[in-house]
């Protein structure tokens, strides 16, 4: 329908009934209410186009200045149309409680061994690289690459002149070596001059 005031109250009763099974569905999620947050927004377009964009919903004159903004961020123009609401819609938001992340103090008791060595091809040569199961690292442990880490949603390739190191929240910290980075400079530095 075309963007007027007129089809402002119509527009609110359906993001009513919107707003409250979203709410529904939150409680059912055990979100208290207080705890709860839903955001209306309008699809709008320009009449006679065929892409709409998402502007939170408000007055005439905010979701018109929104979409205009929206529209020249993504396409590099404004033009002088009428606006078509082609759909409203919710975002539903529910703050659940921070978690604290367990510090593990597990430490190696064997030394950390490979699953099984591959090869990889990478700075210009092929590197024997170990594979190693990401629920067998410990906090402490520290993996030089190259080096490939699996784990069942992923792998993580950690290049030459990279280190993986488990921290004790058990995350995988990927940092460059010192060394490369002084190497990586100074061949900046060359290619410069």
């Amino acid at each position: 329908a075309l963007l007027n005031q007129a089809l402002l109250p119509e527009v609110e009763l359906t993001l009513t009934t919107l707003i409250a099974d979203a709410q529904r569905e939150l409680r059912q999620q055990g979100i208290p209410e207080a705890q709860m947050q839903i955001l209306p927004k309008a699809h709008l377009r320009y009449q006679g186009t065929d892409s709409a964009l998402i502007v939170s919903f408000g007055t005439l004159d905010a979701m018109t200045a929104a979409f205009a903004e929206a529209h020249r961020q993504r396409y590099g123009f404004t033009a002088e149309k009428p606006l078509i609401v082609e759909a409203v819609s919710v975002e539903p938001i529910g703050s659940t409680n921070q978690v604290e992340e367990p510090c593990v103090t597990v430490t190696r008791t064997t030394p950390l061994t490979p699953i099984a060595t591959v090869p990889m091809y990478g700075k210009d040569a092929w590197q024997a690289t170990p594979i190693f199961q990401r629920e067998q690292l410990v906090s402490g442990d520290r993996i030089p690459g190259p080096a490939l880490i699996v784990e069942p949603t992923g792998t993580n390739v950690i290049e030459l002149g990279w280190q993986a190191a488990v921290t004790e929240r058990q995350h995988l910290l990927l940092k460059k070596d010192k060394g490369e980075r002084r190497k990586d400079k100074g061949e900046r530095i060359k290619a410069k001059g």
